[in-house]
């Protein structure tokens, strides 16, 4: 008869060995794991599933300026893309969504979901066509600029939007013109915010012109239009001039910047004309073949919501991605919001974070970040800060 004395030490160093083995794997990785995706092949489609998990621990989740209460966390992404691989057409669609649940405060639970499908093809050598559609449900993130003052007996504000746009792209030599058409109609699915609905058409040329094979000059030309249902005096059209370059100088660095000007009419005779610089910039900058830092800025008007009216919006970004080793990442972002809308109303909202990512793309990402926000506004009651740890996993095939 055998002694279970003696047999359990052996089963616990076999344990071990096979618990060791398993970090060993986390740690130095395993080689020929790396491949990217490559989907599942089904009929005229290759399949992406994606899917990421999230846990999360938040210290201010109303983002109150006083009163502070935090809680975890549950978020599951899921997302599917199918892709064609034809030679002269492709045929995207794409379904995404994010599932929150709280845990002590279910009022904050929500649901957002995307689904895309977007149509390309080339009918001859010089001339491209694009078409989309788009329907989007999501919630305002709370504390986010436009969405006016938070209201915690009250669930987030919801909203569903459909998108139809379109473009089309002829080349001749070293000149290229582009044509764009966007229809978006968005409407309010809760807090009593019907005030809100609205449509807009957008539409936009731009002219570039190649000085070398990788360099263009360009200039923008664009016009934008939002029509309310409810409230016409509301209504306002935009209408924006820029220029600039695109550029891939070397291995290590690539962008577009565009400057301009852009200016913004009301239905309303009570409200003036505003003109504002118009900005648009990224900038992707790779001083090593281990790093990458991403550069972005944007100035333009956006439309508020909850009455919160009008506002030119600036926002400067700046994303450090720097691999460690051949499968750990260091990352680091830090963004400045700087809204200023139309009355003595300010705002400035810092965001940044740090993070550590384990990469094994064909399987699975884990990792885990460190994020901070802060918002200082001239709006009584509006200022807070917000600290957030995360961990996730992410898989894909």
């Amino acid at each position: 008869m055998v002694s279970t004395r003696a047999a359990l030490p052996g089963r616990w160093l076999r344990r071990g060995a096979g618990g060791l083995l398993l970090v060993a794997v986390v740690l130095v990785g395993v080689p020929g794991m790396a491949a990217p995706p490559k989907g599942l092949p089904i009929g005229i489609f290759r399949a992406f599933p994606k899917v990421t998990v999230r846990g999360k621990w938040e210290d201010n989740i109303y983002k109150a300026d006083g009163g502070a209460q935090s809680d975890r966390i549950a978020i599951i992404e899921p997302t599917i893309q199918f892709v064609t691989h034809w030679r002269k057409n492709q045929l995207n669609l794409t379904v995404s969504g994010q599932v929150q649940r709280f845990q002590n405060h279910p009022l904050e639970n929500r649901e957002d979901h995307t689904l895309e499908v977007d149509w390309k093809v080339k009918p001859l050598r010089s001339l491209e066509l694009n078409a989309g559609l788009s329907r989007i449900a999501s919630h305002d993130e709370r504390g986010a600029p436009g969405t006016g003052a938070v209201k915690a007996m009250l669930e987030p504000n919801a909203w569903l939007e459909n998108v139809a746009d379109g473009s089309a792209q002829y080349t001749s030599g070293r000149f290229r013109t582009v044509m764009k058409y966007g229809y978006h109609d968005k409407s309010s699915e809760n807090n009593d915010l019907s005030a809100q609905n609205r449509h807009w058409n957008d539409l936009g040329l731009t002219l570039m012109y190649a000085l070398a094979p990788k360099t263009a000059l360009l200039t923008e030309l664009g016009w934008l239009g939002y029509v309310y249902d409810t409230t016409p005096l509301t209504d306002s059209e935009e209408r924006r001039l820029l220029t600039g370059v695109t550029w891939t100088a070397t291995a290590k660095t690539e962008g577009e910047l565009k400057v301009g000007v852009t200016s913004k009419d009301f239905a309303d005779p009570a409200k003036e004309e505003a003109t504002s610089l118009a900005l648009s910039s990224n900038v992707k900058w790779k001083p090593h073949t281990w790093t990458t830092v991403n550069l972005s800025a944007s100035r333009n008007f956006e439309e508020g919501e909850a009455g919160s009216g009008s506002y030119v919006n600036t926002i400067l970004g700046a994303d450090l991605e720097q691999q460690l080793r051949s499968w750990w990442v260091l990352t680091s972002n830090l963004r400045l919001t700087n809204s200023d809308y139309r009355t003595d109303r300010a705002e400035d909202l810092w965001t940044g974070g740090v993070g550590l990512e384990y990469r094994l793309p064909k399987w699975y990402v884990v990792g885990t970040e460190f994020s901070k926000s802060n918002k200082h506004s001239t709006m009584a009651n509006s200022d807070y800060d917000s600290n957030a740890l995360m961990l996730f996993l992410t898989g894909a095939l």
